[in-house]
């Protein structure tokens, strides 16, 4: 039992399974918007390495060595701290490959790229005036979870959405509704994360909504956006007719699979419940379609 738990904290504490995240979100974009899969290789790619670049890289520069003296890190940051060698040489491999993978991608994918790029970097450089501090955008009251939403949302669906369509068909419903959707569920789950980081973000004074509202009703909070989320596949498939029966049943069973994992996280849990489990979810959204289409 301990290689394999050993095997998850090295998939999940090195942002692998993040990664992996991100290309099973952005693959499902290709199957709901009816994309070709001709051209998809190099985006998914991008969006892996892409990926496990920027978190990883987030997690070494919010680094504070002279901070972790003396004190009980805990299992994660532990392992990141031993790790960081290997994170930081694949990470500039995986910076590597992305750019590589930008050759392949029309121009106009990279002008939509830049300003994710800048919001990423931004995301954790303190620029910004306030009360007295300066702060990056994750320290500023509630931006953190819209930015993480926002970036997600348009990586993995406009981003695709873009390479095939360029940016002339923004009117589209089904792309419309897509996107609409996928922002809420990621808004959704990442409720939980800020749970967890409640204690963390109370003591450098971070404003979350778990903090404003308490624990059980940001749960609640996150439960009533995975069924606004659901209102939409159905909207999608009995109203406008833009899923198949099959991806309609397989996105219902997935949100409620969803439900149940995040109703668990109103309670204190270890780091992998979060980081394998709830984020597993956007694996889960995936699977489900793959299992029942195919």
């Amino acid at each position: 039992m301990r290689p394999i738990i050993s095997l998850i904290r090295f998939v999940v504490y090195s942002n692998i399974f993040v990664s992996i995240c991100g290309v099973a979100l952005t693959h499902l974009t290709y199957l709901l918007l009816n994309l070709p899969k001709a051209k998809n290789a190099p985006v998914l790619l991008l969006v892996f390495c892409a990926t496990y670049f920027t978190y990883n890289i987030q997690r070494i520069v919010r680094l504070n060595y002279q901070e972790l003296i003396g004190k009980n890190i805990g299992i994660r940051l532990g392992w990141i701290v031993r790790n960081r060698s290997f994170l930081l040489s694949s990470s500039l491999l995986a910076l590597l490959i992305s750019i590589i993978c930008l050759f392949f991608l029309e121009t106009i994918n990279l002008i939509a790229l830049t300003p994710l790029a800048i919001l990423s970097i931004l995301y954790v450089t303190p620029f910004i005036p306030f009360n007295g501090k300066i702060l990056s955008l994750r320290k500023l009251p509630f931006v953190k979870i819209f930015i993480i939403s926002i970036v997600w949302s348009f990586v993995t669906v406009l981003f695709p959405y873009i390479n095939e369509h360029g940016v002339h068909n923004f009117s589209n419903h089904n792309f419309q509704w897509v996107l609409l959707g996928r922002f809420i569920f990621i808004f959704a789950i990442t409720i939980p994360f800020d749970i967890r980081d409640l204690k963390f973000d109370q003591d450098r004074e971070i404003t979350t909504i778990p903090s404003t509202i308490g624990r059980k009703p940001a749960v609640v909070l996150s439960e009533l956006l995975l069924i606004a989320y659901a209102f939409i596949i159905y909207w999608q498939y009995n109203q406008l007719h833009q899923l198949s029966t099959d991806q309609f049943t397989a996105l219902m069973y997935s949100i409620s699979i969803s439900m149940i994992i995040i109703a668990f996280s109103i309670r204190r849990r270890p780091e992998l419940y979060y980081s394998f489990l709830v984020e597993g979810t956007m694996i889960i959204l995936h699977f489900g379609i793959l299992v029942l289409e195919y």
